[in-house]
């Protein structure tokens, strides 16, 4: 897969995304300033996006003047509007198994412990452990209301 580096402004956003996602732009745009850019936009031949207009808007947000870029060439046009559908939806079948996430959050704090040890003041560490903490509770709070979400839904069409 080719990725290249583009200008912000030469990538066009899809007119008619039905996504609504403004609520996750500071949440991706925060991610990107984290962790950096790790998947590029896909956008068509004539540089539409089909997938990434959450990446490209929180890439404006943080003021980058180039993101990374896949040209996904060869696809019909069913393709493209088939992958732009499907980019944004098939988060919705995705579980969490609770279990794991324990572990893997649990993991986490412990990394975040090794991380911070000697770097930082012992109020800084223990600030950055308590946002690790609310990440952390949230993230289970977000993850309990999905969880009854879907047992309302299946309730319903049972």
């Amino acid at each position: 897969m080719k990725v290249e580096l583009i200008e912000v402004g030469r990538v066009i956003p899809y007119a008619r995304n039905p996504s609504r996602n403004k609520k996750a732009i500071l949440k991706v745009a925060a991610s990107i300033k984290e962790y950096g850019f790790r998947q590029p936009i896909a956008v068509d031949e004539e540089l539409v996006i089909i997938a990434g207009d959450t990446r490209l808007q929180a890439a404006q947000q943080l003021g980058l003047k180039k993101v990374p870029v896949h040209v996904a060439t060869g696809l019909t046009q069913a393709q493209v509007k088939a992958y732009r559908l499907a980019d944004n939806r098939t988060h919705e079948d995705s579980e969490w198994d609770d279990e794991l996430l324990a572990i893997e959050l649990s993991e986490l704090d412990k990394l975040m412990d090794f991380w911070l040890e000697d770097k930082i003041t012992e109020e800084e560490y223990n600030v950055k452990r308590n946002k690790m903490a609310e990440r952390r509770d949230k993230i289970t709070i977000e993850i309990d209301a999905h969880n009854k979400a879907d047992d309302s839904f299946n309730d319903r069409i049972i």
